[in-house]
């Protein structure tokens, strides 16, 4: 993941269009977890993995139709006899896969902000619109949160963007990632924390 946060930043700032997937949540066996990650680059290069077969090449594909037309998608799998039944590749489970795209407006800022707080060894929290029924909440709306006081970004409402803080604090101390909906809302957040490398 970390080679994932070095290219971010310098994708948002260039304007180039990637496909950045995230496993959101998994339920039963499945080849990857949550906070699993794949950044298809745009000269088709991929870095990192959804966990490979039937499920990571079904992934890659819709990223790159979802890239052509500039638009982000929650998808989801069920791992059976439809995925992987040939090359003995069943886990039974389900996953959610978010792709999210880095061209938005404030990319550059929010991905730049990342930047200098794992590079100076602060703890982050990165919270993700990944899905809503709310049509002035927009896909791939984030927020980060840094350890530090700084806060860039919204989730497109302004209840959210307090109530995700508590969410936030809880991911930092379990360092374990979470799919959050929204009080009182049909608006899904994928909420994971961004931990500097440990240094010796």
């Amino acid at each position: 993941m970390r080679d994932i946060y070095a290219l971010l930043p310098d994708l948002a700032t260039d304007g180039e269009r990637a496909a950045y997937c995230t496993v959101v949540e998994t339920v039963g066996s499945t080849p990857q977890k949550a906070g699993a990650k794949l950044l298809m680059l745009p000269t088709g290069q991929n870095v990192g993995t959804l966990g490979g077969g039937c499920v990571e090449a079904e992934a890659r594909k819709q990223a790159l139709r979802l890239m052509h037309e500039g638009q982000r998608r929650l998808l989801e799998f069920k791992l059976d006899n439809d995925y992987g039944w040939d090359d003995g590749l069943i886990c039974g489970g389900n996953m959610k896969v978010f792709i999210d795209l880095t061209d938005g407006a404030r990319d550059p800022l929010l991905y730049g902000e990342m930047r200098r707080l794992l590079n100076a060894g602060v703890p982050a929290v990165m919270a993700t619109v990944v899905e809503s029924d709310d049509e002035a909440t927009r896909l791939g709306s984030k927020r980060l949160i840094g350890l530090d006081g700084s806060r860039v970004g919204t989730l497109g409402d302004e209840r959210l963007d307090t109530d995700v803080l508590p969410i936030a604090v809880a991911a930092l101390e379990r360092n374990k990632p979470q799919l959050w909906r929204g009080e009182g809302t049909n608006t899904r957040i994928f909420v994971e924390a961004l931990l500097p490398q440990v240094r010796l």
